[in-house]
């Protein structure tokens, strides 16, 4: 006779979620402050993102140390924000700028990326500082503390499988009701910013729990980080208009012309496709579909 295990906790599931965002952070540190690569950085804030969308998603749930708040990671990964932009603007001028304004542009480009590369090199010494500095390694050392012994409310005992709708659809909903899908994605940046981390946090906090649903959740994941990626890149192109129009990236006039003109054709073709997704997802059968997927959980 086989003995029957008893259900996961709503508290063993966090704790597997944060321990495992926590233990990519640590590992990244060195590569990010040796700064031989981008990518370092960049898995460094994804995994911030990610353990900030586990932290508010399984509040309710948690007993967390003083200063370890879904709004601190949110301040630490801000803090990291302006050489990650930078990053992205070099590989965006290195490769579609270069492609869309051609050989004849070549010293022009050359000296934006000489000019983006200097901007860098300044945010990659405060990031470095940042990295090192005691209100990152006293958040780092709290969490640590916790995923040691963790402390949970009494709520946390309950099975995981019996929560998962009440886990994700109020996000959902939120995100449905975002008034920045029926905005100019051009001409409303902020509201489209907001709707790209609404989009963002969904995405992830779905992922989160995909593994307590029975029905196959990857496809709507896929959307989902779709719609991001090309919010993204527009976010990436209002950030680089943004440094060319306050002169923090310095270039001839001439040069200042021709890489506006390249970003704004940029634009329109992402606000093309960000068109034609947006409106495949908000469809009902689409959001009834997803809304069923969820709620069919694990046996």
């Amino acid at each position: 006779m086989f003995m029957q295990l008893a259900p996961l906790t709503i508290g063993e599931f966090s704790h597997s979620l944060i321990q495992e965002q926590l233990h990519r952070i640590v590992s990244l540190q060195v590569n990010v402050i040796e700064d031989r690569d981008v990518e370092p950085l960049h898995q460094l804030r994804v995994s911030l993102r990610r353990l900030r969308c586990v932290l508010l998603q399984f509040e309710p749930f948690l007993d967390l140390p003083s200063g370890v708040t879904e709004r601190r990671v949110s301040r630490l990964c801000s803090s990291l924000g302006l050489t990650r932009d930078l990053d992205v603007l070099q590989e965006l001028v290195s490769g579609s700028f270069s492609t869309m304004l051609g050989v004849k542009t070549d010293d022009e480009l050359d000296a934006l990326k000489k000019a983006i590369g200097r901007e860098r090199k300044r945010a990659a010494t405060d990031m470095k500082q940042f990295l090192r500095s005691s209100t990152y390694l006293k958040f780092i050392s709290r969490l640590q503390g916790w995923i040691r012994k963790p402390k949970y409310r009494h709520s946390a005992s309950q099975p995981i499988d019996n929560w998962v709708d009440e886990l994700i659809t109020p996000y959902l909903s939120a995100l449905w009701l975002h008034p920045g899908w029926y905005l100019d994605p051009i001409n409303d940046s902020v509201e489209l910013h907001s709707l790209r981390s609404k989009i963002r946090r969904t995405r992830y906090m779905l992922d989160n729990i995909k593994s307590r649903c029975r029905s196959d959740l990857d496809i709507h994941l896929r959307q989902f980080r779709r719609l991001q990626e090309l919010l993204g890149q527009l976010h990436d192109l209002h950030v680089f208009d943004q440094l060319i129009n306050e002169a923090r990236i310095r270039i001839s006039d001439k040069q200042r012309k021709h890489v506006l003109h390249a970003s704004h054709q940029q634009q329109e073709k992402i606000v093309s496709l960000w068109t034609v997704h947006s409106r495949r997802l908000l469809r009902l059968s689409t959001r009834r579909v997803l809304s069923r997927r969820i709620s069919v959980h694990p046996t």
